[in-house]
């Protein structure tokens, strides 16, 4: 590992990451159960990256155009390729870019479907299609570097961080790619 980049409920960059570590005092907010979805005795608090400022990593030109975990997902790698030196996209011909998420994006799948359900299969919007798919923070990710090795999204559940770790690991190991980015994102709605 040559680069860290953090984007989470303690803040963007690895310094916020470890003064919440250090402090052990996390900050869980209220989850917002409005929608009817939850159990009656399911979780009523969570640690949320919510309300970040991204701006600075993730142009709001390219952000309206992402799912929220897409754009933690850019953020993230921005630090991560900033502090290993290579965010210079020029360098990535032969990079993979490997998600592991156990959700994908879950707002947009939700915007989507009630697009379907209440309005028919005809006004779904293909722009929300395409940010729907688990793999659309890898794709994001690997159009903003020009990474050109596989870019893939592993998603078995709580088991996919550490595969797509694997995952980029064997890339790398039998030289389908020279290097590999490696992204964790979920999102909780």
């Amino acid at each position: 590992a040559t680069g860290l980049g953090v984007v989470g409920p303690a803040g963007v960059g690895r310094e916020a990451a470890a003064a919440a570590l250090a402090a052990a005092a996390p900050r869980p907010v209220e989850v917002d159960r409005a929608a009817g979805f939850h159990r009656t005795h399911g979780a009523r608090t969570a640690l949320l990256a919510a309300g970040l400022d991204l701006s600075a990593l993730v142009p709001a030109a390219q952000a309206r155009r992402m799912s929220p975990p897409a754009r933690m997902a850019v953020a993230a790698a921005r630090l991560a390729l900033a502090e290993a030196g290579l965010d210079d996209p020029t360098r990535h011909a032969a990079t993979a870019v490997v998600v592991g998420t156990a959700f994908g994006p879950s707002s947009v799948t939700e915007l989507l479907l009630r697009q379907i359900l209440h309005l028919g299969p005809e006004q779904a919007s293909p722009a929300l299609f395409t940010e729907s798919v688990a793999s659309a923070a890898a794709s994001q990710v690997a159009l903003l570097w020009k990474a050109r090795g596989p870019s893939l999204a592993v998603t078995q559940r709580e088991a996919s961080d550490l595969l797509a770790l694997g995952e980029a690991a064997r890339l790398v190991a039998t030289g389908r790619a020279e290097r590999a980015l490696v992204l964790v994102v979920d999102e909780m709605t």
